[in-house]
C-alpha cells in the first residue's frame, strides 16, 4: 500500500481495499469488542497524544507521533458518535491543530505537521 493522506478513510474501511477508499467499502474493524458508538467529549483541554491513544483503542489503527507534535485540544461532542463520525472528528481535530494523518501501511498512521510534503514522510 502506498503512503497516502488520511482524508476520507474510516475505521470501518475494508483492510483489503486498495489505495483509494470509496463509499461502498465499509466492512470490518478488528475485534468485535470495539464499541459501535464512541463518546468524544473533552470540554477541558487534553493532550492530543491522549486522544490519539484512545482513538487507537477503539479504531483498530496504530498511530505514530513524535512527542514534539503534542498539543492540547478540545472537543465538544456531548452525544455518542458512530466510529466513522468519531474518527472524522479526530481527523478534523488533528487538522485543526496544524497536523495531518498519513497512512504508512495497512492500519498504521503517522501524524506529521500539515506543512510536510508526502515525500518527507
Amino acid at each position: 500500500m502506498s503512503i497516502r493522506d488520511i482524508q476520507n478513510i474510516s475505521p470501518n474501511q475494508d483492510k483489503n481495499a486498495e489505495s483509494k477508499p470509496d463509499a461502498t467499502s465499509h466492512p470490518k474493524l478488528p475485534p468485535a469488542s470495539i464499541p459501535k458508538e464512541i463518546l468524544l467529549n473533552y470540554p477541558r483541554p487534553i493532550a492530543l497524544s491522549q486522544l490519539i491513544e484512545e482513538t487507537a483503542q477503539w479504531s483498530g489503527y496504530t498511530f505514530i507521533m513524535d512527542p514534539s507534535l503534542d498539543r492540547e485540544v478540545q472537543i465538544f461532542a456531548p452525544h455518542r458518535l458512530t466510529r466513522d463520525q468519531a474518527f472524522g472528528l479526530v481527523l478534523a481535530t488533528t487538522e485543526n491543530a496544524g497536523l495531518r494523518m498519513v497512512e504508512l501501511e495497512e492500519h498504521i498512521i503517522k501524524i506529521v505537521p500539515a506543512s510536510f510534503s508526502q515525500l518527507a514522510v
